[in-house]
């Protein structure tokens, strides 16, 4: 048994809903709380979830600022995860992602991207002339591979290794590697999407829950690294792989980001559909992922510890004073809080210091019925 407490936080993170924002914040937040770092057995990590839970929790007063709501959100969700079917194997992340990379060759193979011969490999650094890095990993295609005298393939750094997470990087980065033809260019925009739906989509579908696939989007969606322009660039391939399936973004990489470059002019300038490449069928789980995270989701309702608590007591009817009281929330502190949100957010109107109009139950049900929060708290 390899698993540390960090690898059961991780597992948790993308198994269970997760009302936060960003990983890493929340990471910040409770690496205090626990030694993320031990090996422990799945009971001992459940317990230890728990206790972290209780010692952020010890406050039960009123919450006066966003730091104390970050506390008690932070100890709500130590819980829940606690909860969690914290399923993973007993020979470690490191041997899941090794384990892995057969079954995403393979798929990738199938959809006819020229990665059969390349290697998923993990190590202390990554190889020169990458090893000054901070990355935790990177892609080298046959052009890099030639030049550096490295095997083509995904290369993984063993500090930055995370359970789930880490197989969909490397199912990434063989993508990565794949567009890696003929003459150089660059890897980021449009083939960063590509990467995004037919590496962690299609190719890490074959080995990571569905559910956990969703989260991981979810959360990079919010990673504090251009956020915005990642979001950008899978609506981007999002548009390709309803025109031309499987088969045409995989023809697409095959053909070299000379060919990726312009088919990205091609997309910003409404010809996309002009391309030429091959139309063939999609996926199911890429649809039910991309329908999730390009169509349905409603990533604008991010907002602090402190507006998250208010917006839990919020529900028609209610006065300024009952909203705050059930949130936990002083009246002096509250009360100007919930006329910004009013304004802000446009989940609900203040009439006459009453709540009214709210549209909060819907998105609680939508929240109950896909287990995917639609409102996050952000700290700091």
């Amino acid at each position: 048994m390899t698993q540390t407490m960090r690898d059961w936080l991780f597992a948790g993170i993308h198994l269970a809903p997760c009302r936060f924002a960003n990983v890493e914040a929340f990471l910040s937040g409770v690496e205090p709380h626990l030694p993320l770092d031990d090996v422990v057995p799945a009971r001992q990590a459940i317990d230890l979830l728990r206790r972290a839970g209780a010692s952020l929790d010890g406050d039960s007063g009123e919450c006066a600022d966003d730091d104390a709501a970050a506390r008690r959100l932070t100890a709500a969700q130590l819980r829940e995860l606690a909860d969690a079917p914290l399923a993973l194997g007993s020979s470690g992340t490191e041997h899941a992602v090794l384990a892995a990379a057969g079954p995403l060759r393979d798929r990738l193979t199938a959809a006819g991207l020229d990665v059969a011969g390349m290697t998923v490999t993990v190590g202390s650094v990554l190889p020169d002339p990458y090893a000054a890095s901070e990355r935790t990993s990177i892609s080298i295609g046959p052009s890099k591979a030639a030049r550096h005298r490295l095997e083509p393939g995904a290369y993984l750094r063993l500090s930055g290794l995370r359970p789930f997470l880490s197989i969909t990087r490397a199912a990434r980065r063989l993508v990565h590697a794949a567009a890696d033809v003929g003459p150089d260019g660059s890897d980021r925009g449009l083939e960063q999407g590509l990467a995004d739906v037919l590496g962690l989509c299609y190719a890490a579908a074959a080995v990571v829950p569905r559910t956990a696939l969703r989260s991981i989007l979810v959360h990079d969606r919010h990673c504090p690294a251009s956020p915005r322009l990642r979001s950008a660039h899978i609506r981007q391939a999002t548009l390709l792989y309803r025109e031309f399936g499987v088969a045409g973004l995989a023809a697409l990489v095959a053909g070299g980001r000379r060919r990726i470059a312009e088919a990205e002019v091609a997309v910003l300038t409404g010809r996309y559909r002009e391309l030429d490449l091959p139309r063939g069928p999609g996926d199911e789980v890429i649809t039910w992922l991309l329908d999730h995270l390009c169509g349905a989701l409603l990533p604008s309702y991010v907002v602090s510890p402190l507006d998250l608590l208010l917006l839990d007591a919020v529900h028609d009817g209610a006065g300024v004073a009952e909203v705050c009281a059930a949130a936990g929330v002083p009246v002096s502190v509250g009360a100007a809080r919930l006329g910004q949100l009013s304004l802000s957010t446009a989940l609900f109107r203040l009439t006459g210091g009453a709540v009214t109009d709210s549209i909060l139950p819907r998105y609680r049900e939508a929240e109950q019925q896909s287990g995917q929060p639609v409102l996050r708290w952000l700290a700091g």
